[in-house]
């Protein structure tokens, strides 16, 4: 079922902190993903002009904590030890930032859920990457610049696949008129 809206947001929909917990969720026109290459060391840190999400596996990496997490995996992904974060679960569960998950998952406090029908409903599904899913996003919710820190996917790895998926979202976010930095 989930947490009750009320328990999420506050009287204007925000929630502690000032962190948007529904649409618009973000703050800002500007808009920094991040990953865990070695080109998050460029993210706007300091930058109040930018709204940060973060991939959870880049936790390790920030310079300050960001304004969103994502990860949409399923809980069969999350739920599991994993050789880089053998607690990530319970790191999970202890989080106070917002995450975007595929649900508002009761024990994770601050899942929000993912609006993937919303997103679904005005463009083609072609999505193998939090990164595109994020890009999708920021699309309906009038982002003006996107900067991509730490998402490399080269074509050698496992990654590559998710490369086109990528690109096409970075090119119909470039084709309404966004910024790519």
């Amino acid at each position: 079922m989930g947490i009750p809206l009320e328990a999420l947001v506050g009287r204007h929909g925000w929630s502690m902190g000032g962190r948007r917990r529904r649409p618009p969720f973000f703050q800002t026109k500007k808009v920094a993903i991040l990953g865990c290459t070695e080109s998050i060391r460029y993210a706007p840190w300091t930058d109040p002009s930018w709204t940060l999400v973060a991939h959870n596996s880049a936790r390790n990496l920030m310079e300050r904590e960001p304004d969103w997490w994502m990860d949409l995996h399923t809980p069969a992904c999350f739920q599991q030890k994993k050789k880089w974060a053998p607690t990530y679960y319970t790191w999970l569960q202890e989080q106070h930032t917002p995450i975007f998950m595929q649900e508002a998952y009761p024990h994770i406090p601050a899942a929000v859920r993912y609006p993937k029908e919303r997103i679904l409903s005005e463009y083609r599904p072609f999505f193998t990457n939090q990164v595109a899913w994020m890009i999708a996003l920021a699309l309906t919710e009038g982002v003006r610049d996107i900067g991509l820190y730490g998402c490399q996917y080269k074509a050698d790895t496992e990654y590559g696949i998710q490369r086109e998926s990528c690109v096409y979202w970075l090119g119909r976010f470039e084709g309404a008129g966004g910024r790519v930095h």
